[in-house]
């Protein structure tokens, strides 16, 4: 990412007085609501207790969205699987919860696929669900690339919710796009 300060004007701001510095810093601040909840977490709120309740928030709010989305036609559908996925992102943005994104996002998926089972696992295959079936697929692939990377000792945490999750994939109306996705057939570390 580029700088945006140019050197000159670096310098100029960092000789300027503090008084001078914190009001600015502050008017800057409150122009972005992401950055003043984001000071907020980290300054406010406690590392444990806040986190924990803002996980459950995000999940709820994911299993409302999900619920809602049952029975609806793909468009609406694949909207609230998106609006619960900002959720996930939401969440991420302001605490840094790598394992925690990991864990909303299985959670997503697996309220998806069990919610909407007619749609996504039983049933006819549909082209009109298609997007969402790709969407859902993606979602899964970027699951295994998160995990990837978290410490293997989490690996076991997720290890029977994702072979839940890639065996209703792998033996549903989804099974020729996860091949074409190569998405695997189950989990193992």
């Amino acid at each position: 990412m580029p700088k945006a300060i140019v050197k000159e004007l670096e310098h100029s701001i960092l000789t300027l007085p503090q008084k001078e510095k914190d009001r600015l810093l502050l008017r800057l601040i409150s122009q972005k609501p992401i950055l003043i909840e984001q000071l907020h977490y980290k300054l406010l709120e406690d590392p444990v207790l806040d986190l924990e309740e803002r996980f459950q928030q995000a999940k709820a709010d994911i299993s409302t969205l999900i619920f809602i989305s049952k029975g609806q036609k793909e468009k609406a559908m694949l909207q609230n699987i998106r609006k619960a996925n900002a959720t996930i992102t939401h969440h991420k943005r302001i605490t840094s919860d790598k394992i925690g994104e990991v864990r909303l996002a299985v959670f997503l998926v697996d309220c998806v696929l069990e919610t909407n089972k007619l749609v996504f696992v039983e049933g006819n295959f549909s082209f009109y669900y298609e997007k969402a079936y790709t969407y859902i697929l993606k979602k899964v692939w970027a699951i295994l690339k998160l995990i990837e990377k978290l410490h293997e000792d989490y690996f076991i945490e997720f290890e029977s919710d994702l072979n839940r999750i890639l065996h209703n994939i792998n033996n549903g109306l989804m099974a020729p796009l996860a091949k074409q996705l190569s998405i695997p057939k189950e989990f193992s570390f």
